[in-house]
């Protein structure tokens, strides 16, 4: 366009959107987005409130060189009958994160304790099935989370660590939250005083 005096306006210069760079995790067997891989099992990992019998669920991990862990992400899911409403309700006030020095024998060295409210932990519904852990009367609620830590984790490489997420849950009610299984690695977790012939979803970074 000419501007007065003949002069010519320059044309204005849109700088490039820059591509985000790929999220890169130490540890990662989470489910395909969108997927209903592995929701055939439920690992109740949950405290009850007053209640003295928690469940709780410990998968290991292996990292190949040295790593300072400041995130944590994991899946899970709530399940209910039908006949107490649908879609499931997320009831869940917090999480306990931990993180262990796996040995032998149980129990474990704990490295790392942390309670975070649920508003830190980004609760995302991925979506809402029915035929919770193989039951095809249940519904359920497939959920993702993520939680940046209050204290990084320093791992070293070849050392055998363990990783539990504890849903913190209302004593009364009828939805109970489980950890999801995922993506095959060692086929191997922990219960309390029980294996578990499954990996669970969770990535670290």
């Amino acid at each position: 366009m000419a501007a007065c005096g003949g002069e010519t306006s320059p044309t204005p210069v849109t700088a490039p959107v820059p591509t985000p760079a790929p999220v890169t995790f130490v540890n990662n067997t989470l489910n395909t987005p969108g997927s209903l891989e592995n929701t055939d099992v439920m690992l109740s990992s949950e405290r009850l409130d007053r209640v003295t019998f928690p469940s709780m669920v410990t998968d290991d991990f292996t990292l190949a060189t040295d790593a300072t862990i400041t995130e944590a992400r994991w899946q899970g899911m709530y399940c209910q009958l039908p006949s107490y409403g649908s879609p499931v309700p997320a009831v869940a006030t917090g999480f306990v994160v931990r993180f262990y020095e796996v040995r032998d024998t149980v129990p474990f060295t704990l490295l790392r304790e942390e309670t975070y409210p649920i508003e830190r932990t980004e609760q995302r519904l991925q979506q809402n099935a029915k035929g919770c852990d193989l039951q095809s009367g249940l519904v359920m609620g497939l959920y993702d989370y993520t939680v940046h830590l209050d204290t990084p984790v320093v791992a070293a490489a070849n050392v055998r660590y363990g990783f539990s997420v504890q849903a913190l849950m209302p004593a009364s009610g009828t939805v109970r939250w489980g950890w999801r299984a995922g993506a095959v690695r060692n086929g191997l977790a922990w219960g309390q005083g029980f294996l578990v012939p499954r990996d669970l979803a969770f990535a670290l970074r």
